[in-house]
């Protein structure tokens, strides 16, 4: 089996981001820096999701519809 990633850029806490995401939208995503190294300058993954596309492309698709106004709201605040 293969897996396909997907990293977006989030406004804020990455790990804000998942909990909205989890709680609104009923869609669990990792946050980035969960999977990054804390380095001199920061975390990379710190407003980053880690999206993993493992199941079927219409419930992708499902879940994407679902994350869009979370996320969209989360770019407002």
């Amino acid at each position: 089996a293969a897996g396909f990633y997907l990293w977006p850029e989030v406004a804020g806490d990455g790990i804000r981001a998942c909990e909205r995401l989890l709680g609104e939208a009923a869609v669990l995503v990792l946050p980035g820096a969960f999977l990054a190294r804390d380095t001199a300058r920061g975390n990379p993954g710190a407003r980053r999701l880690r999206i993993a596309l493992v199941a079927d492309e219409t419930e992708c698709v499902t879940a994407a519809k679902r994350m869009q106004p979370v996320l969209r709201q989360l770019q407002g605040s």
